[in-house]
């Protein structure tokens, strides 16, 4: 299996929201994706610009999906609070 990585920041490029679109276009049916994030599917458009753009992006996001969601404590904050403590 070959998996394709892609770091993308919000507003590092002006189209970033364009080439997240393409890179996740090429990729759909061919090959696996890695998509990793703290911000919930409602949110996206607000990175996305656009309601379109966000809803097309999505449904090849998740046809064919395993959603893993983690949601508990983060290990970086508690390390973060006790070095501080420690300080």
């Amino acid at each position: 299996m070959r998996f394709s990585t892609l770091s993308l920041f919000a507003g590092t490029f002006r189209s970033s929201h364009l080439l997240l679109f393409d890179v996740v276009s090429r990729a759909y049916e061919r090959t696996s994706l890695i998509v990793t994030t703290n911000l919930p599917f409602e949110h996206w458009t607000e990175v996305l610009g656009s309601e379109r753009l966000t809803g097309a992006l999505l449904d090849r996001l998740t046809h064919r999906v395993h959603i893993l969601e983690a949601n508990g404590t983060s290990y970086r904050l508690q390390d973060a609070k006790k070095r501080l403590k420690r300080s």
